[in-house]
């Protein structure tokens, strides 16, 4: 296992700060050279590869991935997701979107991150990219739980992913964000535990480092989508469905499973307590 690993360097939006290096991703990206220095590949948003203008019109795809290739840099790009506004050229038809990224005379991305990895699977013919999770198949349940990976599973993922979260009392486990409030029902029983920490995020939140593993059981996991509030709900049957897995949990899993491999997720880790 240990010769089959690969680093792959997660980007967020370009404008956004990697506190290691007090560079945005933007500039990161950059310079891939340096980037080969220590990574197998990188993972990008999908307007790294294919921008989109203000009115929601694809413009010219960017060099990124004939670069990273040049270089034998892997690029992986996500998140895709069904429910989710992107250009209009796609009519919103989410396979076309999958395609623009693979089946284009230029180049083929090496895979796709997405929520709904049926949908990512029934769109490519042939030889593909990888399909790999977003939190599991969190577009059918809610993100990071044993009902959402057996469900990704089923649906063909060839990679699942855990975002590795510790508890106050150093559990480690799979959680979309180390903040509870997102994807849990914390903010019902624990607002007592709130606080705003500008290093992680710019609202105030429930945070999984400031309460124990015992406690996080007690929450229920909660399926949330992009336009929810707008009506646009994914799968309200399953809303609370499921159980958080612990990384060990997680990693018997994957091996128990038909999937080719796992993508293990780690951010910054701040000392704040």
């Amino acid at each position: 296992l240990k010769g089959r690993a690969k680093l792959i360097l997660r980007c967020l939006a370009d404008n956004v700060t990697e506190t290691s290096v007090k560079k945005s991703y933007g500039e990161i990206l950059k310079d891939l050279k340096s980037v080969k220095a220590f990574a197998s590949g990188i993972m990008v948003p999908r307007n790294y590869v294919w921008p989109v203008n203000n009115n929601l019109y694809l413009l010219p795809p960017t060099s990124l991935v004939k670069d990273a290739h040049a270089l034998g840099l892997e690029v992986h790009v996500g998140s895709f997701a069904n429910d989710i506004l992107t250009s209009y050229n796609y009519s919103y038809d989410p396979a076309a979107e999958y395609l623009q990224f693979i089946n284009n005379p230029d180049f083929t991305v090496d895979g796709l991150m997405t929520d709904f990895p049926p949908t990512a699977s029934g769109a490519v013919d042939g030889e593909r990219p990888l399909i790999i999770t977003h939190n599991g198949a969190s577009g059918v349940y809610a993100g990071c739980t044993d009902l959402a990976y057996q469900q990704a599973v089923k649906d063909g993922a060839d990679i699942i992913d855990c975002s590795v979260r510790m508890s106050k009392d150093g559990v480690a486990f799979c959680l979309g964000s180390a903040d509870l409030i997102a994807s849990t029902t914390a903010a019902t029983t624990f607002m007592t535990k709130v606080v705003t920490i500008s290093e992680i995020q710019n609202k105030s939140g429930i945070f999984s480092f400031d309460l124990s593993w015992s406690e996080i059981q007690t929450l229920k996991p909660e399926l949330t989508g992009p336009f929810a509030q707008a009506g646009l709900k994914r799968n309200p049957a399953a809303k609370n469905a499921g159980k958080f897995f612990t990384l060990p949990e997680f990693l018997h899993f994957a091996k128990s499973s038909n999937v080719s491999g796992i993508l293990i997720e780690i951010e910054v880790a701040y000392p704040f307590h």
